[in-house]
Parts: structure tokens; sequence; C-alpha cells
């Protein structure tokens, strides 16, 4: 049938409807690079927004899992030390603002990293303040749930930096 169309057609005729058939193809090839381009920014827009947080969080979490890794080190050495409790405040405020301030443009998946951080780490401190496990414990499971979490915002920042 279209076969029959086109020869009914003058050469002008045929031409200016591929013509036609171009130009829509366009359109439309247009049409996807410009939604593309829109979810792209969008993603850079919601990058600005979190970058300053997801560092922030990342390196406080890392300075503390340093901390917890020192605390470990030395409780093996026979040294008494209790840690930098500074760095854990600092960690706590952090995610608190992450949580509290940030979580609406956050990811879903790290908002429930964080959640499930938070409560294993009520739960250890509730333990450690109950004598129902020692100190050692305490520290090498909370050095377990912040290299997780450390993963989860580092998975995070990657994803939204588009790296």
């Amino acid at each position: 049938m279209a076969a029959s169309f086109f020869l009914c057609l003058t050469p002008m005729e045929g031409l200016l409807v591929w013509t036609n058939l171009t130009l829509g193809a366009c359109a439309v090839a247009a049409l996807f690079y410009q939604h593309k381009a829109n979810q792209h920014q969008k993603e850079m827009r919601k990058w600005d927004a979190n970058r300053n947080t997801l560092i922030s969080l990342a390196t406080t979490l890392s300075d503390a899992l340093e901390s917890t890794n020192q605390s470990i080190r030395e409780y093996y050495e026979d040294k008494n030390r209790k840690g930098d409790s500074d760095i854990f405040k600092r960690l706590h405020t952090a995610m608190r603002h992450t949580i509290d301030i940030h979580a609406v443009l956050l990811d879903e998946s790290l908002n429930s990293a964080i959640s499930r951080y938070k409560n294993a780490d009520d739960e250890i401190s509730d333990r450690w303040n109950n004598d129902s496990i020692e100190i050692i414990e305490a520290l090498e499971e909370s050095e377990r749930l912040m290299r997780t979490l450390l993963e989860d915002v580092k998975s995070s920042i990657k994803s939204h930096a588009s790296l």
C-alpha cells in the first residue's frame, strides 16, 4: 500500500514526504536528547545540594572509624584509652543533620542505611551500658557498622557525582 502511494507522487512530492519524515525523526531524537539532558541536570542539582553534606558525613565517619580502630589496637596493647569523644559527637551531629535536614534530597537507600546504623549503634550503647557486652566487643561491632555505613555513603557519593 505504501509503495503504491509513493508511485503516484511526483518526484517533488516524494521528496517533500521524505523531508517531512526526516524532520519528524529528528524532532523525536531532539525530544529524547532534551529529556536525557533534563534528567542529567536534575541529578547535578541534586548533587550540588548534597555534596557538602555527603562529603562531611563521609569525612567524619572516616575519622570516627580511625579513632575506633585506634581504640581497638590500644585495647589489645593493654593501653587504657577511651577514644576521641569529640569525633563521635561530630559524627552524631553530622548524621542528625543529614537525616533531619537533607533526608528529602537523599536516596531512600542512604536514609535507611543511616537509620539502621543509628539503631544498631544505640543498641550497642545500651548493651554496653547494661554490662551485657565487653568494651572490645562494642568497639568491634561499632567498627563493622561504621565501615558498612561508610561504604554506603561512598556509593551514594559516587552515584550522585555521576562517577
